[in-house]
């Protein structure tokens, strides 16, 4: 740990107190996205856009990307509220028509 003095504007002293290998934003940030539900997420990396605040907009889009990792897209789909615009039928058709697609390299 090391610490720092300087004499501020109006005589006061100033202290800042760095720890080694603690990043008190990253903390915070993971906090932040941790706790925020997904509804609340979404708002947040849209106003960010709009607002244009890049560093926000990343960390929103993170967070975004880590939650629908490893979902399938009915998972991903159930996660954020996205009803398909396919009938059951017309989904089943793509499947059996582009069968290959969804195989994985975990598949045997």
């Amino acid at each position: 740990m090391s610490a720092t003095e300087a004499s501020g504007g109006g005589g006061g002293v100033i202290r800042t107190v760095t720890l080694r290998g603690y990043d008190g934003a990253r903390v915070f940030d993971d906090e932040l996205m941790a706790g925020a539900g997904v509804d609340t997420l979404v708002d947040l990396l849209r106003a960010a856009t709009f607002l244009r605040v890049a560093k926000l907009v990343d960390l929103a889009a993170r967070e975004v990307a880590r939650r629908m990792r490893g979902k399938t897209v009915e998972e991903t789909r159930a996660l954020f509220g996205i009803r398909s615009d396919y009938t059951k039928q017309e989904v089943e058709d793509i499947r059996n028509e582009i069968s290959w697609a969804f195989y994985t390299c975990h598949d045997d």
